[in-house]
């Protein structure tokens, strides 16, 4: 387990979902050891109208996230990926090397909790296929977290976020002959030039950097909608896309 945990919002056949994981395992997958994916499944007893626990149940579904993963702890025999909670049921992920001593554990816990119904599963996953195409988020799921990030930032500091403005965009480039494909390509998209810079043909991968924007909206889906398609954009043009900043507006 790290400390690099994430939330997100996601769907899963069709129905809204929430997953909260440990992003930092990326760097470790898979661990040789463990080489079994092991889940459990417990159907909510009150979900609300998205499929999600209430207040009180959700302190109740963490008691028995927190004493399961203290009791396999003490195994130290699995590792933890996190959560999905999707259409009333919470699903706990693990990869493990045995599916007996999960099973055990799990219900020794549950024996505390058995308003519940709830549900063992194991399948051979050794290359973490699971972690990495199931529960990791999509490249546009990253980008809309890294741009929420950047909201709260913004309205923490008092940002008025309903107010349109001036967005500011970087970008880097191999050549400069690229960086001048991408110009004209923005300018179709209505991006205006602030300026262009380099930092000399040696120093960076892409010396050929230019800032741009145009008056946005800060609505998440618009700004995701945006980087993503810049990203795409810069790098068909040989190039890299830096990120996005603008100035605070409390009015």
């Amino acid at each position: 387990m790290t400390d690099k945990w994430r939330i997100y919002l996601t769907s899963t056949f069709g129905k809204l979902a929430v997953v909260r994981l440990d992003m930092g395992l990326a760097a470790l997958a898979p661990e040789a050891d463990k080489t079994v994916l092991l889940g459990l499944k417990i159907k909510l007893i009150d979900p609300d109208d998205r499929g999600f626990p209430r207040s009180g149940e959700f302190e109740t579904l963490r008691q028995i996230e927190e004493k399961l993963n203290d009791l396999l702890r003490t195994e130290g025999n699995t590792t933890y990926l996190g959560c999905l909670t999707v259409n009333g049921t919470s699903h706990y992920f693990y990869y493990g090397s045995a599916a007996k001593d999960f099973t055990e554990a799990v219900q020794q816990v549950m024996q505390s909790f058995n308003a519940y119904q709830w549900q063992c599963a194991e399948d051979p996953d050794p290359q973490w296929t699971f972690y990495r195409e199931a529960l990791y988020p999509t490249p546009y799921e990253l980008e809309s977290m890294n741009n929420r990030d950047q909201l709260m930032q913004l309205a923490r500091q008092g940002d008025n976020l309903n107010q349109p403005r001036m967005i500011l965009h970087w970008a880097s480039f191999l050549t400069e002959a690229a960086r001048s494909e991408f110009v004209e390509r923005i300018g179709e998209q209505g991006f205006e030039v602030d300026s262009v810079y380099g930092f000399g043909e040696h120093q960076l991968p892409h010396p050929f950097g230019i800032c741009f924007g145009r008056i946005e909206s800060l609505a998440l889906e618009g700004v995701t909608n945006t980087t993503i398609g810049l990203k795409t954009l810069a790098a068909e043009c040989k190039g890299t896309y830096d990120g996005w900043e603008t100035s605070i507006v409390k009015q």
